[in-house]
């Protein structure tokens, strides 16, 4: 639950991690993964998402990552991940998407 989340944030925010995440970047096979991302949450091809739908990607993640019991902690992580990527706006393009993923 919590605990996970919160062991599972501060092993993400480790230097070494960070840095792992800026050279995955510009993986080829990382950015296809994106890119089938990017068109199953923009289902309707619109060429934006907006918060709902992206916190329905990030809820998908966490159960995969995290757990897949705790829905209510599922919920709230991927709320707040959410209004921290979007921090004022209606809908996400998608080099903000790309960005957003690798915070």
């Amino acid at each position: 639950g919590a605990a996970s989340a919160k062991r599972l944030g501060s092993a993400f925010e480790s230097a070494e991690a960070l840095a792992n995440r800026r050279a995955l970047k510009h993986n080829p096979r990382v950015l296809s993964a994106l890119k089938r991302w990017w068109n199953a949450t923009d289902a309707d091809g619109s060429g934006s998402i907006d918060k709902p739908e992206f916190i329905e990607l990030l809820k998908a993640i966490y159960r995969v990552k995290v757990s897949e019991d705790d829905e209510e902690d599922c919920q709230k992580c991927a709320e707040a991940d959410a209004d921290e990527d979007f921090d004022g706006i209606v809908e996400m393009d998608e080099a903000r998407f790309h960005s957003a993923i690798f915070e």
